[in-house]
């Protein structure tokens, strides 16, 4: 009876722990797009998102992976994001001699917390013409939000917040006076 129980034990927390948790699909943001309507431009391709280390590639909730909706990875969703706003934004051209290039240096989720959550992304965006490099600039973000000790509350109030920090990071760079200069034509 005890080996039962203990075989039982074992087999729900493989099952657990071989669960993941699904980022929310990459919807956008009306602010964002707006402001990259406003910059007048013939387009702009994305090329390279890279991981500045194999780490960034992965986030983990307690211990639960986030899988991305959009590819094989979270390197995978911050790249649909920005290719999803720029061509909502008439601004997505495959054929444009300008091209963002992106290297991600930090991608984190905590919900360890019992009050709150916390999560953290810092990303190197480049524009390439012509093989040059016309612009480099590094965008962080940084994100609090209530958590729980209990997993079913602090699990998803992470992983929901994850699109609201891609959101506030692509803001950050569809702002910057100089990224707007390069895209200008």
């Amino acid at each position: 009876m005890n080996r039962i129980k203990i075989v039982s034990v074992c087999l729900v927390v493989l099952l657990i722990s071989a669960c993941g948790t699904n980022a929310p699909i990459y919807e956008g943001s009306v602010e964002n797009v707006k402001q990259l309507k406003k910059i007048d431009s013939s387009g702009v391709a994305v090329g390279k998102f890279s991981a500045a280390t194999a780490g960034v590639k992965r986030i983990s909730i307690r211990t639960n992976p986030l899988k991305s909706p959009h590819g094989k990875n979270v390197i995978d969703y911050l790249r649909y994001a920005l290719e999803f706003e720029l061509e909502k934004a008439g601004l997505l051209r495959a054929d444009a001699n300008k091209v963002i290039d992106a290297v991600v240096f930090r991608n984190e989720i905590n919900a360890e917390g019992f009050v709150t959550g916390n999560g953290l992304i810092s990303i190197e965006f480049s524009v390439i013409e012509d093989g040059a490099d016309i612009y480099k600039k590094t965008f962080t973000v940084t994100r609090q939000w209530n958590s729980s000790f209990v997993g079913a509350i602090a699990i998803p109030a992470a992983s929901s917040n994850y699109p609201m920090m891609v959101e506030e990071l692509l803001g950050k760079l569809y702002g910057d006076a100089d990224f707007i200069k390069v895209l200008a034509d």
